[in-house]
């Protein structure tokens, strides 16, 4: 039995960690990817609290995107669109200077 809840605690906490961030808006692959963490961790059973926590903050905080109105949903994408675009604008005005 223990070697059951030992395979099956991180696969269930790699599936709360990707649900979460798959909801925040990560595509699946990076979704994928940060799972690996967790999972990884959980199995090798080395540092699993850091793994748990990780998970834990991404479902905390999907869980607080969830409760958000929708009207302060499309002005946090706004905003943060805003801050992608001048970042990128930023760096491509910036003169790269050749050795």
């Amino acid at each position: 039995m223990y070697m059951i809840s030992r395979i099956l605690k991180p696969i269930a906490v790699a599936l709360i960690m990707f649900l979460s961030l798959h909801y925040l808006g990560l595509s699946v692959v990076h979704s994928m990817l940060m799972c690996l963490i967790p999972l990884a961790l959980g199995w090798l059973n080395i540092l699993t609290e850091l793994g748990y926590l990780l998970a834990a903050i991404c479902m905390i905080a999907a869980i607080g995107w969830a409760v958000v109105p929708t009207g302060i949903k499309s002005a946090v994408s706004q905003n943060i669109q805003v801050v992608i675009d001048d970042f990128n604008n930023r760096d491509a005005a910036t003169p790269t200077e050749g050795t």
